[in-house]
């Protein structure tokens, strides 16, 4: 990627970004998501092609240059629309965080925080061990997953994941 004018972004090394083509690009393993115009994103498949055997798939509102409305992209959703560019996050994931859970089977909260406890009664909660512990950390593992596409959960998973190392019920 650096041959071809790319900068590798010093915090976030899977990011890439070439300045005069304005080309934004991510590295996931094998996947290779960029974003930019239509002639610089013709530009980076023809080096990706030289190099690789690639699949392209093109999100864009030009069908008759072979974009498509919408596509998956590590597994999630990418579209555009008269209104503007949508991203929906995988939701096979908070369909597993309500079931293991369960969540489903729960009531609404009357207030975003719960039941509040004090410290005191949070430390005096009984540790979790063994299989629960590990069930714990999976749950809050995947939520940590999850919110890096959902703003709106993110405090409520940072509260979850402080507990990683000691969870109680």
């Amino acid at each position: 990627m650096t041959e071809w004018g790319f900068i590798q972004l010093k915090y976030k090394p899977a990011k890439y970004y070439h300045q005069s083509r304005g080309l934004r690009c991510l590295v996931h393993g094998d996947d290779f998501v960029t974003v930019g115009d239509s002639d610089d994103l013709e530009w980076m498949k023809e080096r990706l092609q030289k190099r690789f055997e690639i699949k392209t798939t093109t999100v864009g509102p030009k069908e008759d240059r072979g974009e498509v409305k919408e596509a998956r992209i590590l597994n999630r959703i990418i579209r555009i629309t008269e209104d503007g560019w949508e991203y929906e996050a995988d939701q096979r994931h908070s369909d597993l965080i309500v079931n293991e859970t369960g969540a489903d089977k729960m009531s609404a909260l009357t207030h975003a925080g719960g039941e509040k406890k004090t410290m005191e009664e949070d430390e005096a909660s009984e540790k979790l061990v063994g299989a629960e512990a590990t069930r714990f950390r999976a749950v809050a593992a995947r939520a940590n997953y999850l919110a890096v596409d959902r703003p709106d959960i993110e405090y409520a998973v940072k509260e979850i994941c402080r507990r990683m190392a000691n969870p109680v019920s």
